[in-house]
């Protein structure tokens, strides 16, 4: 689920993309149907959707592991969409990140084991109507490393932009040092960056699955530290030099965050805590207990007290600063 403005919201269950005009009260089906290459498409384990206001979106369908899979775009609010067939007959695509109407990225999972996870990025300059594999990780049944850098050891995240130019990646590597990739070519290239403040906290560093940019130069990342089974130690890493550094912030418990700027955000905790400081410190809103349980739930924040919260079953938003929510849950998912 993605807000664009204060009325439009967009959705993606396995088989529709939902379209509201008016903050989630009503939602119209807008899944693409008018293209043959979207011919009984088998669905991604996951939405996969990416909208970039209120009339551009993207939304992938294709088999997880094994394509062929397409790739459909709207720049009409989903009144009609075009396709094109991404440039790998393997793997799925995970993940679509678009910084403006023109320049976007696809993850595309290769496949995963033990803790190590194939992936590979592709590319569009113009839209989406057409893409390009520029980077994958090496082959693991030989000792040949990759030219983009990317390794096939350790887990990943999605890859998420800046610019057109400067992105990051994820990394969970089981009781490994905690880092990133970084690109400044648009992909293309990446480097390893150190996350020492996670390790210096002990035990087992793990992040989201992507950070959130707030501005060409401002982001963040939620990550944890595990020093047991049940004891875990939250933290949000903040940049402000688009991911060349870090600086680890503890949290007050675990739950989704989102800024609506480069200081001041939410933790959609039990409480709700809010901080204006870029999370160097946080408080405990006054409100009364919400009508779900919020460390179960997705978060953004549009700041004035508007938000929405989302699971894989029910949605809600808030438009008095958590005072109140209301069920905005598209009725199509019953």
């Amino acid at each position: 689920m993605r807000m664009t403005s204060l009325s439009i919201m967009w959705a993606a269950t396995l088989k529709l993309v939902l379209r509201s005009t008016d903050a989630g009260r009503h939602w119209s089906d807008v899944t693409p149907t008018n293209t043959p290459t979207r011919s009984a498409p088998s669905p991604n384990p996951q939405p996969v959707l990416f909208a970039v206001d209120d009339s551009a979106a993207w939304v992938a369908y294709g088999a997880f592991i094994g394509g062929p899979y397409v790739i459909f775009r709207t720049t009409n609010g989903g009144a009609s969409w075009l396709a094109a067939a991404a440039p790998l007959q393997r793997g799925g695509i995970a993940a679509l990140y678009f910084v403006d109407r023109t320049n976007g990225w696809a993850t595309a999972s290769l496949g995963a084991a033990a803790g190590s996870e194939g992936i590979a990025i592709l590319r569009t300059v113009n839209g989406g109507a057409s893409w390009s594999f520029i980077a994958q990780t090496n082959d693991p049944s030989t000792t040949q490393s990759s030219p983009s850098g990317l390794s096939f050891n350790c887990d990943k995240g999605i890859a998420t932009f800046a610019t057109s130019t400067v992105g990051v990646i994820p990394i969970e590597c089981a009781g490994g040092a905690a880092t990133l990739y970084r690109t400044i070519d648009a992909g293309f290239h990446w480097k390893v960056i150190s996350l020492v403040q996670l390790d210096a906290r002990g035990g087992t560093a793990a992040l989201a699955n992507s950070p959130t940019f707030l501005t060409t130069s401002d982001a963040i990342l939620q990550a944890s530290s595990y020093l047991a089974a049940n004891q875990a130690t939250w933290s949000l890493l903040v940049t402000h030099d688009a991911g060349a550094s870090w600086l680890d912030f503890l949290v007050p418990g675990r739950g989704a965050i989102d800024f609506e700027s480069s200081t001041s955000g939410w933790l959609l905790g039990s409480p709700i805590e809010v901080t204006s400081d870029a999370g160097s410190t946080w408080r405990a809103l006054s409100v009364p207990a919400p009508p779900f349980e919020p460390t179960d739930m997705q978060l953004q924040y549009l700041g004035k007290g508007i938000a929405t919260a989302w699971s894989e079953f029910a949605a809600f938003r808030t438009d008095d600063g958590a005072v109140t929510w209301r069920a905005i849950t598209p009725p199509q998912l019953s």
